[in-house]
Order: C-alpha cells, then structure tokens, then sequence
C-alpha cells in the first residue's frame, strides 16, 4: 500500500505539475486564483479520479481554501463538462490524462 500510495503521489505531483503548466498558472496565481476557477478544478477532479491523494493534498497543492471546499467543488461539477473559461491545453492535458493507464 505504502508503494502505491507513494507512486500515487508522484504521479499526482508530476500531473499537477504538467497541468499548471498547460492552465497557464504559476504559484503565485495560484494563490490569487478562486477555488472555484475552473482550471483549478479540472486538475483537482483529474487528480482525485486517478490518483491515491486526498482531498486535503488538493486543497493545500491547488490554493482551494480546505478539502471541504474541494469535496463541494467534485460534487458541484460531478461527471458533466466544466464551465468556465478553460485553456485548450489544459482541455488536452486532462483527456490524455484520463485516457492514460
């Protein structure tokens, strides 16, 4: 489980990593960024579907204020096409994700 939990971890990191990245948003931004922006929770939702991190690591990696606000932004959204203004690379970024195994 401990090996697992670790290469979820990684693969999480890297994700987020590469997500930001494709959202156009660095550390700073954020920081600044609502919990409720959409780019934020494309990644969260990816990274909850396909990885072993909790809630509390999303929150504290994507700024989203606490795994409560995470939990009710999943719940919001559920399974249907997010709303917002979203980046096509960021767009491409979660399909691959999702798609890869």
């Amino acid at each position: 489980v401990a090996v697992r939990r670790a290469h979820g971890l990684e693969q999480a990191a890297q994700w987020l990593r590469e997500g930001l990245a494709a959202a156009g948003l660095d550390e700073k931004e954020l920081a600044t960024t609502a919990g409720s922006d959409p780019r934020k929770i494309a990644l969260a939702r990816l990274l909850w579907q396909r990885t072993t991190v909790s809630q509390v690591w999303l929150a504290e990696r994507l700024w989203m204020r606490s795994a409560a606000n995470v939990s009710q932004q999943l719940r919001r959204v559920g399974a249907r096409r997010i709303e917002g203004p979203m980046p096509i690379r960021l767009a491409s970024f979660v399909e691959r994700a999702l798609a890869s195994d």
